[in-house]
């Protein structure tokens, strides 16, 4: 591998381009991100890892990312990378770009690779980084066995104990969201009736959920005159919320 990166300022790439020694990684979890600017999956991935990581150097420097690019062009690498606040393999760098893709069977992109300090086994290495950060954010760290087997067990105790409540809800919030005719209410979920809860509507962009969402928009109308008169939806990103609550239920 080269021996430096590229590292942007959060702000403004242009004005804060340096760059910075492989060796100043050592003793640190190190994220590989392997993305694309054209790809809607990446950008959404990465607006969302932008809270995590920042979140995450806040409270340990021990943490860095490294942006490993497949973006069309530099003009294209230059945009994407302009929004990330962390490292980059230079996009001219393709060597290092496709032995790193090989060395991790890389197959489909946004794909996040989590490397432990000083632990060159595989086994230490986490594959499913973009699956954690979705479903556990900050909690994942450090993205060891350890933490991962304490929150998989965490899960289990949560799904043996399911109530409507702790399914719907969080810490921050105990409501789901209805339609009215003047707009949208907050719904306390312990008042509600009984949910049908459709977990998780990823591809905004993929045609066929349009279908799908027609189909339940049908289906809820026919709820609506038993005693299931909800349905919840569990979204996976926010563009793709805008668009279908937008529309009559």
């Amino acid at each position: 591998m080269k021996n430096s990166y590229y590292c942007s300022s959060s702000s403004c790439w242009k004005w804060c381009i340096m760059q910075v020694k492989v060796s100043d990684l050592e003793g640190k979890v190190v994220g590989l991100l392997f993305a694309a600017n054209w790809y809607p999956p990446c950008r959404e991935f990465t607006r969302v890892l932008v809270g995590i990581y920042e979140e995450l150097k806040s409270r340990s420097p021990q943490f860095e990312i490294v942006y490993v690019s497949s973006d069309e062009d530099l003009d294209a690498f230059s945009s994407f990378y302009g929004n990330m606040p962390w490292l980059a393999i230079p996009f001219s760098d393709l060597e290092t770009k496709k032995s790193l893709t090989r060395k991790y069977d890389v197959e489909g992109i946004p794909c996040l690779i989590l490397l432990q300090p000083e632990d060159s086994k595989d086994e230490a290495t986490v594959r499913d980084g973009v699956e954690l950060i979705y479903r556990y954010g900050v909690q994942a760290y450090p993205f060891g066995k350890q933490r991962l087997e304490q929150l998989r067990k965490e899960d289990k105790v949560k799904r043996e104990n399911q109530t409507l409540l702790n399914l719907l809800s969080n810490r921050h919030r105990d409501y789901v969201l209805s339609h009215t005719h003047s707009g949208l209410k907050q719904v306390i979920v312990s008042s509600t009736n009984t949910f049908i809860s459709l977990a998780s509507l990823h591809a905004w962009y993929c045609s066929p959920l349009f279908i799908y969402y027609s189909i339940i928009i049908s289906f809820n109308l026919f709820l609506s005159h038993t005693s299931l008169h909800t349905l919840t939806f569990v979204y996976s990103n926010i563009s793709q919320f805008k668009e279908i609550v937008s529309q009559p239920s």
